[in-house]
């Protein structure tokens, strides 16, 4: 019996049955992790949220970085995963 080519499966050390995410899926999620995350750094940047991290204040210009990189991985993490 072979397996389909679109599903891969492998074995841990543990033989515990794990599922191999295909290129396409991959791109695809990663991009929509990134896009949620640009989306929350454009709503702080819009909001003028103010963010702290163990007492240090995150200054807005990273903000705006974040929003931009972000940004460019979303777009190009979902464009992949429509290919």
């Amino acid at each position: 019996m072979t397996t389909p080519p679109s599903i891969c499966y492998t074995f841990s050390i543990t033989h515990t049955l794990f599922y191999v995410m295909q290129q396409d899926t991959f791109t695809r999620t990663s991009g929509g992790v990134f896009l949620v995350i640009m989306l929350f750094h454009l709503a702080r940047v819009v909001q003028g949220w103010e963010g702290t991290i163990n007492g240090w204040a995150i200054p807005m210009w990273f903000s705006y970085l974040a929003v931009l990189v972000t940004g460019y991985m979303a777009v190009n993490g979902l464009r992949l995963g429509k290919k």
